[in-house]
Formats: structure tokens, C-alpha cells, sequence
């Protein structure tokens, strides 16, 4: 179980850092839905290129060739006739002048492009939060596996020493049994662990694409750093203005408004300027005194203007479903609003907690070990019995296991909160990784 136990736990203070943001990094170069994000806005400036491109001088051209055949019957004597080619060219040039719905539309792109760059800024964001998690929650199965591990080897120490104060006949067969059972039920709880552990570094690989990454633990001297002074309606505030969600869903409702404005144009003239230019030749022909073969040239410009009158009422119904999809849109805007208003403040309160919680926890922990010790003593002067001292090594596991869950939880909530105000980045990975200075070491050796 030692050697055991060292192969799989053995912790090491390394001066190496960065591990987090190496996976940070990797994850954002390999994540499928990072890179359909990333397409999803190459597309959308795409659309708005192709809104704008309607704005702009249309230039068109024709040429054809046509086989003629003509026929003439002068003075009622025999008919004479003839086959030629002529040839046709014709170039137009047409300039919106005035378009409204084609212009709003336009605007409108440029509100999705916002939202488009908006919402890849928040994909990586939301990538970089889950990774760190999934490290985090890696390096806290960790620490739980340890506490396991160091209880099951407690127990299987104990037990030796009560298997030979029962062959002393020292203590009783209960004794020796209650032992014996509380030990097989801390190797399952360790197995238990382990796969837990296998299982969030597995997941931890497939989100990363990383194939042996190396993992970084809290320092156990490293303490929680203090909060800083500013208030849960600051906070509120920053996250009202910098929260990527909530722009989100505000630039989606714009962009819906928007288009209640393109269907309004519907009811409004547009005005074109447009110039043309067409040559038409025709050869020489056999019967040229009764079929005239000079060129035609015609050049023209002018301004065309179209008035809608009356569609079948498709504009205004067109006009009413955008109105009903805005205010779908608006509500839709406030509960988002609602939602992260609660998380903020959920937030909030853990992070208070937090700190007082692992303070707690780790005087818990200090205790603990006291309480065992004082237990080991008292069991070999015959103060205290078996149970007692059984289950002081069982709380010793409990208080290290809860210590670490809320180091680690207490960092995610560091995270989360700025990600909630907009603001998380691979700076603060960085940051986080100076604090994760011991490396471990995983491996799938069972118990």
C-alpha cells in the first residue's frame, strides 16, 4: 500500500508553471465548437460584405449574336430574300439612390456582425472557464484520492496492531472484526476515488486534446487570496456593462428591431439612377435598298422610381411578426438579465464563505490530527475503545477531503466571477498557475 500510494500520490515542489494555460491553449486551437464559432463570424462579415455589395453601382453587360433572314417582295414580281448575322451589344449601369429597406438591411448586418464578435469573445471565454475546471476538479479528486489513500493505509496499519493484541488476548474478536470491516470499506472508498480521479483527467484530455498533460496542485501553505472591497452593487454594475451574455441578447434584440424597420421600407419608393449603352450591327445584305443594314447606337440615362401600392397586405403582416418576435426578444433579454443577477449574487456569497469555510477546514484538519493522536495514545492505555479511535481516522479523511473541495471550489468561484463581469482571459490562467506549484503524479495501478 506504500509503494502504492507513492506511485500514485507522491507530490514533488517543482519550480515548473504553466501546465493550465498550455492546456488553455490547446483546447482553444482544437475545440470543435470554438472553431464553428470562429466560422459561424468569418460567415457573418460575409453577409454584411454581401448587404453592403447591394448598396453599391451594379454593373451588367449583354452581347448576342442572332442568324436574321429577310424577305422582300417588291412590286408584286417574284419574292427575294436573304440570311445575315447580327450582332447586339448592351451595357447598363444602375445606382441606388435612394433604397431604404436594402440600407437598413445593412445596418442590421453590421448589429449581427457585433454580435457575432461578441459571441466568439464569449466562446473562448466559456472554453478557457471549462478547462480550468475540469483541471481543477482533476487536482480535487486528487487530494480526495490522497485522503482516501492515507485512511485505508491508517486502517490497514491498525489492523496489524489489533490482529496481535488479539492473539495477546488483549482486545476482543469484535474489536479485531470492527477493524477488519472499517478497513475493506476504505479500500472500496479508495477504488471509488480513483475512478473518479481516472475519470475527470480523461475528461480533462479529450476537452484539452493534450495526450500526457501534467498536472499542478495548490501549495498546501499557499492561503486564499483576500476579496477585494468592492460591493455586491459595484459588482453588479461592472457585470450589467461587461457581461457577454447579456450583450448578446441585447444586440440579438437590436437586430430584431432592426427589422421591423426593414419591413416598414417595404411601404416606402426606391430611386434608381441607371445609364445604358446599346450597339446593334447589321452586315451588308443582298437586298440593302429594302432592308437598311447601318449600325444603331443608343445611349440613355435616367431615373426610375417605384412606388409600392398595395402587396396583399404581406408588408403589414410582415411588420406585425417582427414587432411579436422583438418583444419575444426583449423578455427574453430581461430574464437573461434576471438569471445572471442571481448567479452573480450566488457567486458573491460563495466567495464570502469561502475563505471563512477553508479556514474552518483547515483548523479542522489540525484537529483532527490532534484528536487522532490523542485517540492512538488513550486506545493503548485503555481509555479509549476501538470505535472511537476508528472514527477519528475516518474524520481525519473527511476534514482533509472537504479542505480541498473548498480550495479548489473557492478558485473556481474566482474564475466564474470573472467571467460573469466579462473579463476572464489566458492572464488570469496565467495568474492561477503561479499558485499551482506542486506537481502530482496519476496513476491507474489499482489499490
Amino acid at each position: 500500500m506504500k509503494k502504492n500510494l507513492l506511485l500514485f500520490g507522491l507530490i514533488c515542489s517543482v519550480s515548473h508553471g504553466g501546465s493550465l494555460e498550455k492546456g488553455c491553449l490547446n483546447a482553444l486551437g482544437n475545440d470543435n465548437a470554438y472553431k464553428a464559432a470562429q466560422a459561424g463570424r468569418s460567415a457573418t462579415l460575409k453577409q454584411q460584405d454581401i448587404t453592403q455589395d447591394a448598396l453599391k453601382p451594379q454593373l451588367t453587360s449583354h452581347a448576342s449574336l442572332a442568324q436574321e433572314r429577310f424577305t422582300a417582295n417588291p412590286d408584286n414580281s417574284s419574292k427575294l430574300s436573304d440570311t445575315f448575322v447580327s450582332q447586339n451589344i448592351n451595357i447598363e449601369l444602375k445606382q441606388a439612390l435612394i433604397d431604404l429597406k436594402s440600407y437598413r438591411t445593412y445596418k442590421k448586418a453590421e448589429i449581427i456582425t457585433s454580435k457575432a464578435d461578441t459571441d466568439l469573445v464569449l466562446a473562448k471565454q466559456n472554453l478557457i472557464l471549462n478547462v480550468a475546471e475540469k483541471y481543477l476538479d482533476v487536482l480535487e479528486k486528487h487530494a480526495i484520492y490522497r485522503a482516501s489513500a492515507s485512511q485505508s493505509q491508517a486502517l490497514l496499519v491498525q489492523k496489524k496492531h489489533d490482529s496481535s493484541k488479539f492473539k495477546a488476548g488483549s482486545i476482543t474478536k469484535t474489536d479485531l472484526l470492527e477493524t477488519s470491516a472499517k478497513y475493506d470499506s476504505a479500500i472500496a472508498h479508495e477504488i471509488s476515488a480513483q475512478n473518479k480521479l481516472l475519470d475527470a483527467r480523461d475528461e480533462y484530455k479529450e476537452t484539452t486534446k493534450e495526450i500526457n498533460p501534467v498536472f499542478m496542485a495548490l501549495n498546501p501553505k499557499n492561503n486564499p487570496k483576500k476579496l477585494s472591497k468592492t460591493t455586491i452593487d459595484e459588482k453588479m454594475q461592472i457585470m450589467q456593462a461587461g457581461n457577454l451574455n447579456l450583450k448578446s441578447s441585447f444586440l440579438n434584440s437590436l437586430s430584431i428591431k432592426k427589422e421591423i424597420d426593414i419591413q416598414e421600407a417595404g411601404h416606402l419608393p426606391t430611386l434608381n439612377i441607371s445609364g445604358s449603352y446599346n450597339n446593334k450591327h447589321n452586315p451588308n445584305s443582298v437586298l440593302s435598298s429594302y432592308a437598311p443594314t447601318n449600325d444603331t447606337e443608343t445611349k440613355s440615362i435616367g431615373l426610375d422610381i417605384q412606388v409600392p401600392i398595395y402587396e396583399g397586405g404581406a408588408v403589414n403582416d410582415e411588420i406585425e411578426k417582427s414587432q411579436y418576435k422583438y418583444k419575444q426578444a426583449a423578455e427574453e433579454l430581461e430574464q437573461t438579465r434576471s438569471n445572471l443577477i442571481i448567479e452573480m449574487r450566488k457567486n458573491n456569497h460563495y466567495l464570502i464563505s469561502g475563505i471563512k469555510q477553508i479556514n474552518a477546514l483547515k483548523n479542522a484538519v489540525i484537529s483532527s490530527k490532534s484528536a487522532l493522536a490523542a485517540q492512538k495514545a488513550g486506545y493503548e492505555a485503555g481509555t479509549r475503545t476501538n470505535l472511537e479511535l476508528l472514527s477519528s481516522i475516518s474524520q481525519l479523511q473527511e476534514s482533509e477531503s472537504q479542505y480541498a473541495i473548498a480550495r479548489y471550489d473557492y478558485l473556481k468561484n474566482q474564475l466564474r466571477e470573472k467571467q460573469l463581469v466579462g473579463s476572464l482571459n489566458i492572464s488570469d490562467i496565467k495568474n492561477l498557475d503561479a499558485l499551482l506549484t506542486n506537481k502530482i503524479s496519476i496513476s491507474e495501478q489499482a489499490p
